[in-house]
């Protein structure tokens, strides 16, 4: 994935809907020359994005995609809510992949910590492995998987379906009220084989949630703090892209960056076919260090 894809599946989402969809990029990550993307899409009439866009800083280099996450606002239920997305590594085994999924529940404490005052958290990706592993231990004493059954990733036999890989975790402490849940089974959708879809778009179905966030905690009445280290300001919005302000964990330093300091690489908020980089206010750049 990259911000070109992005920006295309923001302009055809537009153009099918006939409402504006914006979205947003991390950077590359990823320990060899293979990076990877994060990236989140939303309705504008629907969702808002409020601040805190940012990539995690592994101090113990554990995870070989660090993973990115921002606060939104939920238009519809006038609610915050925290997004966290990530790519675990697959290995040659499943055991290679225990020790970033061990890691997730540290993980799913520095959200905490960042995002004050919201239990409205949501951790979502390509997990590689199946809720019902025994290395996920470590996040279920705080959150809980919302697939615990069925399968994810297309199998090589048409029709069929191999492991639940893909999840959605949602903090235990929610008030959200969980309408739906489930994988799209885009082939079937599509009309195309299960062949056909491994070949040209993924081995993987996307997952779904529908929810109403509630009024407990991470209503816009109950908690207006911001995250506690990256504060952001209220963005303003373009025609492409809404305009974040991100900051960067640097793996060499372990240190947070503000964009415009020049020993790591900036995030960048897209605009069409530019890119340009939002400055931060020099206190927040001091409190991250």
């Amino acid at each position: 994935m990259n911000a070109a894809a992005l920006d295309k599946l923001a302009k055809e989402l537009t153009r099918q809907s006939g409402e504006h969809w914006s979205y947003m990029a991390s950077d590359a990550v990823g320990r060899s020359s293979y990076k990877e993307m994060y990236g989140f899409v939303w309705k504008d009439s629907k969702v808002a994005y409020e601040d805190g866009a940012l990539s995690y800083i592994d101090r113990k280099n554990i995870f070989a995609r660090e993973p990115y996450s921002a606060r939104f606002k939920s238009l519809t239920d006038n609610a915050y809510f925290v997004v966290a997305t990530v790519h675990i590594v697959y290995g040659k085994k499943p055991a290679d992949r225990f020790e970033e999924i061990e890691a997730l529940s540290s993980y799913w404490g520095w959200l905490k910590d960042v995002y004050p005052g919201n239990n409205h958290i949501m951790l979502m990706g390509d997990f590689n492995m199946p809720p019902s592993s025994p290395a996920w231990a470590p996040l279920n004493a705080s959150a809980k998987p919302l697939l615990a059954k069925g399968a994810s990733t297309l199998s090589t036999t048409d029709g069929k379906f191999a492991n639940l890989y893909d999840n959605i975790f949602v903090s235990k402490a929610s008030s959200m009220k969980v309408n739906s849940v489930g994988v799209y089974e885009y082939p079937k959708h599509l009309g195309i084989t299960h062949q056909q879809g491994r070949a040209n778009i993924s081995d993987h179905a996307p997952v779904f949630l529908r929810a109403e966030l509630g009024h407990g905690k991470g209503t816009a009445t109950a908690s207006t703090a911001s995250p506690a280290s990256p504060t952001a300001a209220t963005p303003a919005k373009s025609a492409t892209v809404a305009a974040t302000t991100h900051v960067r964990g640097h793996r060499g330093s372990k240190r947070y960056h503000r964009p415009d300091c020049r020993r790591t690489t900036p995030l960048r908020k897209r605009t069409g076919s530019s890119s340009t980089t939002n400055r931060r206010p020099r206190q927040t750049a001091t409190a991250l260090r």
